[in-house]
């Protein structure tokens, strides 16, 4: 992707503008990312018109969004009781019987017509199929090295949400928030304004600021505790905005290992890993942000195509 844009815009432009908008969605460096599986539209675009700017113009089917991923509509879009109300309608929808929390795989093993998940608590339940949606480290753990090779090598990055609650707003730059550079020296990759993007989410008067630490390369983050963390977006914030005051209270969220890294070839990786899934293990389906998309929007698609083929193995339509 940075090749793709720097020989038509500039390396200046590519690691001021063009890297945090589009690789920081991905937390990734973007001279190492894959154009066609991140932004395949602005390849759409050239072929179409024969320059990109030129192709960005036409009203087609090329269009932008704001996560880069195929299945967004729109910007700034949340569920109005927060991102957990969608766990909780699921779990609502799934008969309690057959609903286990806070059990690990730890391996799939093929059996004649059906499968066994065996549990780290050493329980076993068998299936006649399986969906796997998690990261790919995880379809590593619990399936065979040969299966899993061609995500061998796929890093995950670490990543970390710091959200800041303040008694009151403070004097903010106009906007909803901003994006860092990669080559700039900062702990922090992004700062979100939520009372701006989400009012109903900070009570009036209020300002909740939510910022975005851990890209591809960084390992501090791994080791830092809460209050490191805390303490080094707080200088970015002062340092940037002038900020100073100091919050109500401060919360780390930490997902580790958890963003997979579109790197070049990741297409081709991905084709070959479905086609050794289906030679040798037929009837598990593996889905999640691994493979086409990492918002939620192709996350949803991508588990709705992979029950529709559940569904189809099941009945005998697929082998």
């Amino acid at each position: 992707m940075g090749e793709f844009f720097e020989k038509r815009f500039g390396k200046g432009l590519v690691k001021k503008i063009v890297e945090p908008l589009l690789s920081g969605i991905y937390a990734g460096d973007i001279y190492k990312m894959s154009l066609r599986a991140t932004f395949p539209q602005f390849e759409t675009a050239i072929s179409k018109a024969g320059n990109l700017m030129e192709g960005l113009k036409t009203p087609s089917d090329v269009k932008l969004n704001t996560t880069g991923t195929k299945h967004t509509v729109g910007a700034f879009r949340t569920l109005k009781g927060g991102l957990q109300t969608l766990i909780e309608a699921l779990v609502a929808e799934l008969p309690v019987e057959q609903l286990h929390t806070d059990k690990r795989v730890i391996q799939v093993i093929k059996k004649p017509g059906a499968y066994q998940l065996l549990f780290a608590d050493g329980t076993v339940e068998t299936a006649d199929a399986v969906i796997i949606a998690a990261t790919h480290d995880v379809l590593r753990a619990i399936l065979d090295e040969e299966t899993t090779a061609p995500f061998q090598d796929q890093p995950l990055t670490t990543l970390a949400t710091v959200s800041f609650a303040y008694d009151e707003k403070a004097a903010l730059p106009q906007g909803t928030g901003y994006l860092v550079a990669r080559t700039a020296n900062y702990a922090s990759t992004a700062c979100t304004w939520v009372q701006e993007k989400w009012p109903h989410m900070v009570p009036e008067g209020k300002m909740l600021l939510r910022g975005f630490v851990g890209k591809s390369g960084d390992t501090w983050l791994e080791t830092a505790t809460d209050e490191q963390i805390i303490q080094k977006v707080l200088a970015d914030y002062q340092e940037m905005m002038g900020l100073t005051a100091q919050p109500l209270f401060a919360e780390v969220s930490r997902m580790e290992h958890a963003m997979p890294q579109y790197t070049i070839g990741h297409l081709e990786k991905l084709a070959k890993l479905e086609a050794n899934l289906a030679a040798n293990y037929p009837g598990i389906y593996y889905t999640g942000m691994s493979l086409t998309g990492v918002g939620i929007p192709d996350c949803i698609a991508n588990a709705q195509t992979a029950s529709h083929e559940v569904v189809r193995y099941l009945q005998g339509e697929l082998l």
